[in-house]
C-alpha cells in the first residue's frame, strides 16, 4: 500500500507515543506536494466538514473504506476535498489538499485508521511501514535514513 503523499513529508506527532498516549493517529506535513492521494482502491464512506460533535476537531475530513472491508482511513484537517460520499476511488487518486481546519494549530494531515465500523484504532505507522516517531524528512516512495527524530 502506498503512502498518502508524493514526495517528502515530516511527522509532527506519532501514534500513542509517551508524550501523547491518547493520540489515535499520525500527524504529517507534506514538504512538497500538498495533495492527499488514495493509498489504495476503495470507496469514500464520508466526505464532509464537521462543525459540532465528537469529530468537529477534524474539520474537513474524508473517510476511505478499504476494499477488503476491514479498515476505514480518515484524512482530517483538509483545506479542500476532491471526492464525494459513495465515490469509488483508485490507488493514487487525488482525495483533497492538506489543510488547517477543525481543531488544528497549523496545516497538516491527521491520518487515523480504524477497524471499519468501530472506534478501534490501528497504528498508521505500522500500517504503512513507517517508523512511529517524529521526524523532519521522509519519503515513503524512496525511503531514506531519517534526518532526525525522538
Amino acid at each position: 500500500m502506498d503512502f498518502v503523499f508524493k514526495g517528502d513529508f515530516k511527522c509532527t506527532s506519532g501514534y500513542k507515543l509517551p508524550a501523547r498516549k491518547d493520540h489515535k493517529g499520525g500527524d504529517y506535513v507534506a514538504l512538497q506536494d500538498k495533495y492527499i492521494y488514495a493509498p489504495c482502491d476503495g470507496e469514500i464512506g464520508s466526505s464532509t466538514r464537521v462543525y459540532v460533535g465528537k469529530t468537529a476537531e477534524w474539520g474537513n475530513y474524508i473517510r476511505l473504506d478499504t476494499p477488503d472491508g476491514k479498515y476505514s482511513i480518515f484524512f482530517c484537517h483538509l483545506a479542500s476535498r476532491s471526492v464525494i460520499k459513495g465515490q469509488k476511488v483508485k490507488k493514487g487518486d487525488n482525495l483533497g489538499v492538506m489543510g488547517n481546519t477543525g481543531k488544528s494549530t497549523g496545516a497538516h494531515l491527521h491520518l487515523e485508521i480504524r477497524l471499519k465500523g468501530t472506534s478501534t484504532t490501528v497504528d498508521p505507522f505500522a500500517f504503512f511501514g513507517i517508523p512511529n516517531k517524529t521526524f523532519d524528512s521522509y519519503n515513503a516512495i524512496a525511503p531514506k535514513k531519517l534526518e532526525s527524530g525522538n
